[in-house]
């Protein structure tokens, strides 16, 4: 139903055309005419300039990404040559979790870790075609020639994490001022956090010494804002004030490998439900909560902790394997 205003508008219009002789109507129609394709030149330009805005804000961003990742792959560059294949510390124990599920038949012969971060699907296909890999292994002999191989990684990737910060949390970031990473292993959240976002307290808690000065040496070659990156060498428990603070905590495969006792297990995911607390905090989980949890027998109320919530997830743009791990990424708030 057409509104007062467009009423009046008709009703002033044809008292208008009606006082008017042959000539001024003529007149008067082809003010009209003009007006209008004036008006209709005005939207057209004003259409062409939003869109305009839009595509040089688009490529600004795509120059920021791209100027992110050409970091990070100097980085990545830098650490394979200083770290094994495996990128596993001389003083550090990984032991594949006997009560999980997800890693039934995983064992030391037939199960190889290889750091995400470091090396994606193209550089271990590189690494297979100079013979400086395999993918498989020999049932029999283990001499690595027939059966597939499995892969673990302690690290999230680059590709999966400019999903999550310049995807996933694109809307959320510009309210989180400061990040926790629980394990931060070789660093790979804290330079992404750095370079993909302007998140101002980017924070690592890591137990290893030999990743915690790896990580610390990176942070100072690379000439990061210390007072904006820092990763400290020390146990989660000694860090209840970090955690209490948090607008975003990621929890990567943080203690399944790395600590055989359930009991210890359970006692480390109480105090991180005891001191994640802040209301609208995210976390961010590889793999889930529930499966974490569950594993380890935990009593915690998840859902009176926590709510899931999902992301953008239009993944057509990447590669199978990308999607894939992409996927296991699971997003939680507290309530």
């Amino acid at each position: 139903m057409p509104s007062s205003s467009i009423k009046k508008a008709k009703t002033d219009f044809g008292k208008i055309i009606s006082s008017l002789n042959d000539e001024e109507l003529r007149e008067f129609i082809d003010y009209v005419k003009e007006a209008i394709s004036q008006q209709e030149k005005i939207e057209y330009y004003h259409n062409y300039k939003n869109e305009l805005i839009d595509e040089l804000e688009r490529e600004k961003e795509e120059d920021r990404i791209a100027q992110a990742n050409e970091k990070l792959n100097k980085i990545v560059l830098d650490l394979r040559k200083k770290l094994p294949l495996n990128a596993e510390a001389p003083d550090e124990t990984i032991t594949i979790p006997k009560h999980s599920k997800e890693f039934e038949g995983f064992t030391k012969d037939n199960t190889v870790n290889v750091d995400s971060f470091l090396y994606d699907e193209k550089a271990l296909d590189d690494l297979e075609e100079n013979e400086n890999f395999s993918f498989n292994y020999c049932a029999d002999c283990l001499s690595r020639n027939i059966k597939p191989l499995n892969f673990i990684s302690h690290s999230a990737s680059i590709v999966k994490l400019n999903y999550l910060f310049n995807v996933a949390l694109k809307n959320d970031i510009k309210n989180i001022k400061n990040l926790v990473d629980v394990g931060s292993r070789l660093g790979a959240v804290l330079y992404c956090a750095y370079y993909y976002t302007p998140i101002e307290n980017i924070i690592g808690v890591e137990l290893n010494p030999t990743f915690s000065r790896l990580t610390n040496n990176v942070i100072k070659d690379y000439n990061m804002d210390e007072n904006r990156i820092k990763v400290y060498c020390d146990n989660i428990l000694n860090r209840a004030t970090e955690l209490q603070n948090a607008d975003i905590v990621v929890l990567n495969n943080v203690f399944q490998f790395f600590i055989k006792k359930v009991a210890a297990q359970r006692k480390l995911w109480n105090f991180l439900h005891d001191n994640i607390t802040k209301k609208g905090t995210i976390i961010i989980a590889m793999p889930s909560l529930e499966m974490q949890l569950a594993e380890v027998n935990s009593t915690i109320k998840l859902d009176q902790w926590l709510e899931s919530f999902h992301t953008e997830r239009d993944l057509s743009m990447y590669e199978e394997a990308e999607a894939e791990d992409i996927m296991n990424m699971y997003f939680y708030r507290v309530k």
